[in-house]
């Protein structure tokens, strides 16, 4: 037997976050999130930001313990690839 549900009135928000890294002209790395609101019953982006961090990241080896953060994609093959990366201490931004 099926059953009546009603949909509540008003948008059905939901938050999203993404996060990746980028090379920059030194070498290192910079970390990007990107945070964005979707409205699910439209399906539209109602608002989003970019947010920046400040330290710089090195990518490290995979056998190495000692890491922040990583990233994981598939590769062309299919094979799960993941990224190791290292905030480094002593960065002088400044110049």
């Amino acid at each position: 037997m099926a059953s009546k549900q009603i949909g509540k009135v008003g948008p059905d928000l939901q938050e999203e976050k993404s996060v990746s890294f980028r090379r920059k002209e030194d070498g290192f790395f910079e970390k990007i999130e990107l945070i964005a609101v979707r409205d699910l019953k439209i399906g539209k982006i109602i608002r989003s930001s970019k947010i920046v961090a400040e330290e710089d990241y090195e990518l490290i080896s995979d056998s190495s313990e000692d890491f922040d953060e990583t990233m994981s994609y598939e590769d062309i093959d299919g094979k799960t690839v993941t990224l190791k990366f290292k905030r480094l201490e002593n960065t002088d931004n400044e110049k």
